[in-house]
């Protein structure tokens, strides 16, 4: 294999004839991918809640003390639910590889149930791209394969909310000109 790239797992390795060149690899961005596919931007809409309900415990009268004791419970549980959302988006970004070669897209994805996708560009029928915050993106991949891609085993590498019919993607991966000239030419 041509052009080895360090930190790759065995199976990718191995999942690429010796004879391709890697184009690029990569990996999600942890805390996009804790924003974006983690649901830590809903959050927020918790914290929202939690807080209103605070509010209407209260007599008419406000005070912040009587407002703090109400909402504190929620406040202390949405900060242990975004630590562990982080936390999961953290292990799971650091076992999930991204990688292009000159005749191929290989996904693994996975923490605990590991999946890995390789598809061959001459079954890849269209590229998109979804700009996110921060200079990340998702690239998707509309595949032309008569087997359906699992989207609850491949789960977060694929487009958000395509249930139906799956497609793979790269998602949270930080967008540069070089990764916009690679995909272009492969």
């Amino acid at each position: 294999m041509e052009g080895k790239v360090k930190n790759l797992p065995i199976d990718v390795e191995s999942a690429i004839p010796p004879d391709e060149k890697i184009l690029w690899s990569g990996r999600p961005n942890w805390r996009g991918l804790a924003y974006q596919a983690f649901g830590l931007k809903y959050l927020i809409l918790y914290f929202i809640g939690g807080a209103f309900y605070a509010l209407s415990k209260m007599d008419r009268i406000f005070s912040l003390d009587i407002f703090l004791v109400f909402f504190y419970p929620y406040f202390l549980s949405g900060i242990v639910a975004g630590l562990v959302l982080s936390v999961i988006a953290y292990f799971q970004a650091i076992n999930t590889s991204y990688v292009l070669t000159e005749k191929r897209v290989i996904i693994r994805s996975g923490a605990a149930l590991i999946f890995l996708l390789n598809a061959p560009f001459k079954k890849i029928s269209s590229i998109d791209k979804q700009p996110l915050r921060n200079g990340c993106v998702n690239i998707s991949f509309t595949t032309i394969s008569r087997k359906r891609i699992p989207y609850l085993s491949c789960w977060p590498s694929v487009k958000p909310w395509s249930i139906l019919n799956p497609k793979p993607a790269f998602r949270c991966v930080q967008w540069s000109d070089e990764l916009q000239k690679i995909i272009l030419d492969a």
